[in-house]
């Protein structure tokens, strides 16, 4: 996944503790020994080493927001790692408030699966993925449906029909057969023997449960009195660290953390 950054600020502000939303490489906590992953707690004092000078960690910074955390220009390199320590790698400040109005709730076929530039271009999918249409707009019955469509340079276009349950469209990352090929949502109309293109997709498939641990760690940073607000902060941070996800999956997997957040305190 090409990682996409705009019009952001570069800070030299140091904190005293950062938790990891998201880790882009592979990035060890020197100090601990630990390979990051989400969840994991950074302090200043840390060394990091990076594998290659792409690779990037995500954290959360409580009451400061979301940085991105690289080699810094003065990093040095040990036992074939890049190494630094937190309060000098280069930390630059995600854009706020982008998404900070915006919902996942009602979103429908086809904007829901349009994504915006300046945060991330690529549609999210898990193992299962659900999508809510209009019927009136889009009648499934009488032959008529939504397929993706596979196309791959100097070869013909492969069709993947897909299936809807009344008025959700069911979206599987096995749909996405081949990595190389590019993806078209399509709806096809059997009176008029047409079809319509709906959105060109940019899938990232998420293998490893990564919206739910990016999820997880959000709320239990987070302050879930107004749950409105947090569930748009989180949305915010799959969108622009994975992907845009589902609404329809992001809500399930959110109210489910929410719920065990509760249990646990």
């Amino acid at each position: 996944m090409i990682f996409l950054m705009v019009a952001l600020v570069v800070t030299t502000v140091c904190f005293s503790q950062y938790t990891v939303t998201k880790v882009i490489g592979r990035v060890t906590n020197k100090t601990s020994g630990e390979v990051l992953r989400p969840g994991s707690k950074l302090r200043d004092t840390d060394l990091l080493g990076f594998s290659k000078n792409t690779d990037m960690v995500r954290v959360i910074v409580s009451g400061k927001g979301v940085y991105v955390i690289s080699p810094g220009p003065h990093s040095e390199t040990q036992d074939d790692l890049i190494v630094d320590m937190l309060k000098s790698a280069l930390k630059i400040k995600s854009k706020e408030g982008y998404l900070s109005g915006r919902s996942p709730q009602d979103e429908m076929i086809p904007a829901v699966l349009k994504t915006e530039a300046a945060v991330n271009e690529s549609n999210l999918f898990g193992a299962e993925n659900k999508y809510i249409f209009d019927q009136r707009m889009y009648n499934t019955s009488g032959g008529n449906r939504f397929f993706l469509q596979a196309e791959i340079a100097g070869a013909k276009p492969v069709i993947v029909p897909l299936k809807t349950v009344s008025d959700t469209l069911l979206i599987y990352a096995a749909d996405f057969g081949n990595s190389a090929a590019t993806y078209k949502l399509g709806f096809y109309s059997q009176d008029t023997k047409k079809s319509q293109l709906l959105a060109d997709l940019k899938p990232q498939i998420d293998t490893t449960s990564e919206m739910e641990a990016i999820v997880k760690v959000l709320v239990q940073e987070s302050d879930p009195k107004d749950k409105d607000q947090l569930q748009r902060k989180v949305y915010a941070e799959v969108y622009e660290a994975l992907g845009k996800p589902p609404a329809v999956s992001f809500n399930q997997v959110y109210s489910k953390v929410l719920a065990e957040s509760a249990k646990e305190k």
